[in-house]
């Protein structure tokens, strides 16, 4: 589980309302309130500060010390997370793919299929919905169990709209929703890219043909002012493809190499062109033919940092015996006054608290696949720390 704190600016609202608002709701609380003529806006963000306990380590504490020192003086591979392609059965980016390709009914379908893995009465209402030949819409609506936002949506967009018109159903759902679907491919895309510069030049150098940035201030975007619009890259920030000279003058590092997610309003790596043709090409996809008659579909992309280097890491080991006590408070613990968690010398367990900060739009669970040499499946908390020789990092 985890505890999230972050800052909210509201319009015409006084701070006693919001207090009330927040009192009728679950595990939420608020406080710290003052009065300010700015509002927060989209890219105000400048990182995300994380506090993250590791149980059952059993690793001797120098290897712990040797794997966390690496990370934070190498960085990891910037990839998206998992959690960006969705968790059932039917990735978010296959979605996506049949949206860019405009096939509407297609991706409709993806949504409301019978999904493996789901509980019984949720796909006992998708069932109904192709046993009907995609007809019996109300009944459908009917079977949904609590919970089902998307499907519900999309379902009451072909009541309105009617059963044939797809696109409309799908444009039934908030926008945020709808663009998760093509951010989904774009992430994939990108992923893929990041595995094959990694494996191709290495991660400790650049090379000819790649791209760095000219300023991290992102130019004005396209979507500027859509407030639901989601950031997670350098919109369209001007690049440099570097080359011989750029190299030979060790001007650049890693650090500042980036790649693009496509779309029609990037550059793409000399080095790696290529490659990226070849992949969406799977997809039926062109990187350089990425706009489309519908503004909605058209993706302008943006660049993302390859290596991401956690910054303000701190640490420490604490013996403890009971799983299910706390290691670590909140921020309202600690603004409550509550003590932190001591290490037991008698504790049959360790573990290992973890803070540090990523910048916009990084993961944890990728700094923690690379902390524990794991893939990025479940780890099992005896394999956690595995020893510094397997590490593979030079």
């Amino acid at each position: 589980r985890g505890v999230t704190c972050q800052n909210i600016t509201g319009h015409k609202i006084t701070a006693k309302r919001i207090k009330q608002i927040a009192h009728k709701l679950w595990r939420v609380k608020v406080g710290n309130f003052k009065y300010t003529t700015d509002k927060l806006r989209l890219g105000d963000l400048k990182g995300n500060r994380f506090s993250i306990v590791i149980r059952e380590v059993e690793a001797p504490t120098e290897i712990v010390e040797k794997s966390i020192e690496i990370i934070k003086n190498h960085g990891f591979i910037n990839y998206f997370g998992l959690q960006r392609f969705g968790t059932g059965s039917v990735p978010t980016y296959e979605i996506g793919i049949a949206l860019l390709l405009g096939k509407y009914e297609e991706a409709v379908d993806l949504i409301l299929k019978p999904r493996v893995g789901e509980h019984e009465d949720c796909n006992a209402a998708r069932l109904h919905f192709f046993n009907s030949g995609k007809k019996d819409v109300e009944g459908t609506i009917k079977m949904l169990p609590r919970g089902m936002f998307i499907e519900r949506a999309v379902l009451n967009g072909m009541k309105q709209r009617g059963v044939k018109d797809f696109l409309g159903a799908f444009q039934s759902l908030p926008r945020h929703s709808r663009t998760m679907y093509l951010h989904s491919y774009q992430s994939l895309v990108w992923n893929n890219m990041a595995s094959l510069r990694i494996q191709s030049f290495g991660f400790d150098k650049v090379v000819v043909g790649d791209l760095v940035l000219l300023s991290e201030e992102p130019l004005k975007k396209e979507t500027e002012g859509d407030e639901e619009e989601e950031e997670d890259s350098y919109g369209a920030a001007q690049v440099k493809v570097l080359n011989e000279e750029d190299v030979a003058s060790s001007k650049y590092s890693i650090y500042d190499v980036v790649l693009p997610l496509p779309g029609y309003d990037v550059e793409y790596p000399t080095n790696l062109v290529e490659k990226y043709k070849q992949f969406m090409a799977q997809h039926g996809l062109d990187p350089q033919n990425m706009k489309r008659n519908s503004r909605e579909f058209s993706l302008p992309g943006g660049y993302r940092k390859i290596i991401e280097k956690p910054s303000d890491v701190q640490w420490d080991v604490i013996k403890y015996s009971d799983n299910k006590i706390s290691l670590l408070l909140s921020d309202s613990e600690r603004m409550e006054g509550k003590t932190e968690p001591l290490s037991l010398e008698e504790g049959e367990l360790r573990a290992v608290r973890l803070h540090f900060t990523l910048g916009t739009s990084s993961y944890a669970t990728m700094f923690f696949r690379e902390l524990l040499k794991r893939t990025s499946d479940v780890v099992r908390p005896n394999d956690q720390f595995q020893k510094l020789e397997e590490a593979k990092i030079e």
